[in-house]
């Protein structure tokens, strides 16, 4: 295995918006923010998952708990399953359809501690499919915000109106792009999302949407703890060393991301399929995949693992040993299987001398 990712450092402008009184706990949480995505790597631009992990263990540690108000200030009915409801939900003249969604669903879950997961999944006019998710307080203050493709750092701040409103504003490389409000009815049936979209011109184009609350399918069907999602671990390790690329195969999902040292990105199960077999047919592989951290949030797990992989070439039996890294991200699918979405690895061997 080669070694080496194509790397590059984004720097992030925190937005010039006026914001709460510059408290010197307000000024911690914005320097811990810089420096989060001033020493950040964004792999590639399929590489969100390294962020939204990121967020999750910023949001583990506390960043920014001063003066936060608690997820029981709003109402119970926030937290929960919704789904879009088209019929009731409009865009102005000028909307892009990028941000017109066909169908989706949030969720929404009280992680304790004053943190809120928020999960959006949506399939916009252009017929793509879209996920974004950020933990968040709800105090104004701005925390990692990660989505599908994302190539540039961004953040998003939740803002407690009442118990039935908040106010969310979402930057995108420090340049504030969307103002939201979120609204629940007082009978805890319906969210509604109504969303401004400024641009560099003074215009603005906005979005009206509308979901009904549901419970989840998925979780009705088949139940899970966070121990399946570690199973999974377990059961991929198990299909990479049965050197069978139809086992290996069924454990990736089908829009499966690998990031594989100094070679392109392969995105989607048809373009790993022949990168997996070329491997196979060459080697017969083992790997060790020791979990260094695990977190499960929702239907998505993220690990960061350290492996030592040997393969033993087919054509003259010659062996050649790696030890590396690797971050990867699981998907709780439909059919209650936790699959690979997310793979990716590089050794931390020195490279050859020239």
């Amino acid at each position: 295995m080669k070694s080496g990712f194509l790397r590059q450092h984004l720097p992030c402008r925190l937005p010039s918006e006026v914001r709460p009184a510059r408290s010197r706990s307000s000024y911690q949480h914005k320097l811990i923010l810089r420096r989060f995505f001033n020493t950040i790597k964004i792999f590639s631009m399929r590489n969100w998952s390294l962020v939204l992990v990121a967020g999750i263990l910023l949001s583990r540690l506390g960043v920014g708990a001063v003066q936060a108000q608690s997820a029981s200030a709003i109402d119970k009915g926030f937290f929960g399953d919704w789904k879009f409801n088209p019929a009731r939900s409009s865009a102005s003249p000028g909307a892009p359809p990028s941000e017109i969604s066909k169908s989706g669903t949030r969720h929404h879950e009280d992680l304790g501690n004053g943190f809120i997961l928020v999960q959006n999944k949506r399939v916009n006019a252009n017929g793509d499919n879209l996920f974004s998710s950020h933990i968040v307080k709800l105090d104004s203050k701005e925390y990692p915000n990660a989505s599908k493709n994302q190539i540039v750092p961004a953040t998003v701040s939740f803002t407690l109106v009442d118990q039935y409103t908040t106010i969310a504003k979402f930057y995108t490389d420090g340049k504030l792009t969307t103002i939201g409000k979120r609204t629940i009815s007082k009978d805890g049936k319906t969210l509604t999302l109504d969303e401004t979209y400024p641009n560099e011109q003074g215009q603005a184009y906005t979005t009206h949407s509308e979901f009904d609350s549901f419970h989840a399918p998925r979780y009705e069907k088949v139940g899970f703890t966070d121990g399946d999602a570690h199973q999974a671990h377990e059961a991929y390790v198990t299909a990479i060393n049965s050197n069978n690329l139809e086992i290996l195969l069924d454990m990736l999902t089908t829009d499966v991301v690998f990031l594989s040292p100094n070679e392109p990105v392969m995105v989607g199960k048809a373009a790993v399929r022949p990168w997996l077999k070329s491997y196979l047919n060459a080697y017969k592989v083992h790997w060790d995949k020791p979990v260094q951290e695990f977190v499960v949030s929702g239907d998505w797990a993220f690990e960061r693992y350290s492996y030592t992989s040997t393969d033993k070439s087919l054509a003259n039996g010659a062996i050649v040993k790696d030890t590396g890294w690797g971050l990867m991200v699981y998907h709780h699918d439909t059919d209650g299987k936790w699959r690979v979405a997310r793979d990716s690895w590089g050794s931390d061997r020195p490279l050859p001398a020239k």
